[in-house]
């Protein structure tokens, strides 16, 4: 026994019913279709800024890393720039240093030169005394010499053991010159003790005084002979040195 069923029910759909059907189902497909092809547009797009974005990220940390290097590089250069200087400041240092050195040992070498120069001079004049000419008479107190007024009076004046004449003062209270004995003659004793006693700053002045006042030719011939031989380097209380000439100007050696 077939049960309840209709006859219509296994026949086949009318030509309409089946038209209609055929038109869902495409329009269902293109609808498909179309959200299919949304749905990937939507996925490439979010793709390429996602992609884009990483590209920036990248190219923001290129750049970043390209400063830092540079800042790197710049104070790698100013490290190198300033141990440069600080070579150069010690260096300069040093220089400065081996210079004052020098010069110290400079001066304390010129200063004892000059000393055993000064003594060696004395020690020369002194060995050399003037010769008295044959059948001159000798005074006390007198060497003998053979030079005008000098042989008239008896010999040249005897240096004085000690000297207590002022340098300042250029005429004594006996009415002499510095630089003179009691008779008016030149002496070199007392030349060397007025320069020495005034100080290498005076000295020139002095000469130039001791010139002026001096009348005679022939004792001005010999003071400018005794000035040719005691003329040698003196140092001032600054530690400066200056050299006596024979032009009676006193010149930084």
């Amino acid at each position: 026994m077939k049960g309840n069923t209709h006859k219509h029910q296994n026949q086949p759909k009318s030509r309409f019913w089946r038209e209609e059907e055929d038109e869902e189902g495409e329009e269902r497909k293109e609808r498909k279709k179309k959200e299919k092809k949304r749905e990937k547009k939507e996925e490439e797009e979010e793709e390429r800024e996602k992609k884009e974005k990483e590209r920036k990220k990248e190219k923001k940390e290129r750049k970043k890393k390209k400063e830092r290097k540079k800042e790197e590089k710049e104070k790698e250069k100013e490290r190198k720039k300033k141990k440069k200087e600080r070579k150069k400041k010690e260096k300069e240092k040093e220089r400065k240093k081996e210079k004052k050195k020098k010069k110290k040992k400079g001066s304390k070498t010129a200063g004892t030169a000059a000393g055993a120069s000064g003594d060696a001079a004395s020690a020369k004049v002194a060995s050399v005394a003037p010769k008295a000419e044959p059948g001159t008479p000798a005074v006390a107190g007198r060497v003998p010499t053979g030079h005008g007024a000098d042989a008239a009076a008896g010999g040249k004046a005897a240096p004085a053991a000690t000297a207590t004449k002022p340098a300042a003062k250029l005429a004594t209270p006996g009415g002499t010159t510095a630089g003179e004995s009691a008779s008016g003659a030149i002496t070199e004793e007392e030349v060397r003790r007025v320069l020495s006693e005034s100080g290498p700053i005076k000295s020139a002045a002095l000469i130039t005084k001791f010139k002026k006042q001096i009348k005679d030719p022939e004792e001005r011939a010999k003071f400018a002979a005794i000035l040719k031989r005691i003329s040698k380097i003196q140092e001032t209380p600054e530690g400066k040195f200056i050299t006596l000439r024979t032009n009676a100007a006193a010149k930084k050696s």
